[in-house]
């Protein structure tokens, strides 16, 4: 990928004021990110009220609230002082939503997934500056805003093909509307942990034999329902898991 293309996504320093990380980085946000990657088309990169119109919670006491699900996705792309890991560490911030097909033989057959990256249950967080509008003068102010996030850094020492390494723990929120038994979306929740150089690392690997392996060691708090009227149960789940994949093609198909 030539980064040189997007000198307007440039930042001398990537988070202004950082005392632990004089990294400079790019920045894509939003629907910014199609122009960076392919095959994403029909997935939104700016979640917004309107994409959230129509869509209830259970109760109030819901966590996070849809509001906390409006935000755009961010990716930074680091530079390094050491050329080996120069562009090699990736972190993504915020919320995003995908396509995807549930059918219960009734008329809905495509739905969007919203995802947020949650800063309260991720380990990893980034603190990064935006200007916002002051209440009080309704002019634009900078402020200092923190969110979860995931970062995956390439390990180019890697003797069996190329290997992506999650750097820290991040929380995940899934807002689903497909269940036809409720009136309201029904969220799950989980953890993707990760500690490099320790046997719970999460990892991505592509072999040079092209075998594909995605490693999740340690994932905690998964919880979710799915509520059935004709049984009467909510199928409530509350646990942790881990999970391996390896094989020659991944391919993720967004479709049941």
């Amino acid at each position: 990928m030539d980064l040189t293309k997007y000198t307007d996504h440039y930042r001398e320093k990537c988070f202004i004021n950082s005392t632990t990380d004089y990294r400079a980085c790019y920045v894509f946000k939003g629907e910014e990110i199609k122009s960076l990657l392919t095959g994403y088309n029909d997935w939104d990169f700016d979640i917004t009220a309107d994409d959230l119109k129509n869509i209830k919670l259970a109760s109030d006491n819901i966590s996070p609230n849809l509001q906390e699900y409006q935000s755009n996705t961010r990716i930074y792309i680091f530079e390094n002082e050491n050329k080996d890991k120069n562009f090699q560490d990736v972190t993504i911030t915020g919320a995003f939503a995908y396509p995807f097909q549930q059918s219960w033989g009734l008329q809905q057959t495509k739905q969007k997934r919203f995802v947020l990256i949650n800063s309260t249950t991720s380990d990893y967080k980034i603190t990064t500056t935006t200007m916002v509008q002051d209440p009080q003068t309704g002019q634009p102010t900078e402020k200092e805003v923190t969110t979860g996030a995931m970062s995956v850094y390439k390990d180019n020492t890697s003797t069996d093909g190329d290997l992506y390494v999650i750097q820290g723990g991040s929380g995940f929120n899934v807002l689903i509307n497909d269940n036809p038994n409720v009136p309201f979306a029904e969220p799950i929740s989980f953890v993707v942990n990760s500690t490099p150089g320790n046997t719970n690392n999460a990892i991505y690997r592509v072999r040079l034999g092209k075998n594909q392996v995605l490693s999740l060691p340690n994932i905690t708090g998964i919880e979710g329902s799915r509520v059935e009227n004709e049984t009467p149960t909510t199928n409530l789940q509350k646990f942790n898991g881990s999970i391996y994949l390896e094989g020659k093609i991944f391919l993720l198909l967004n479709k049941i």
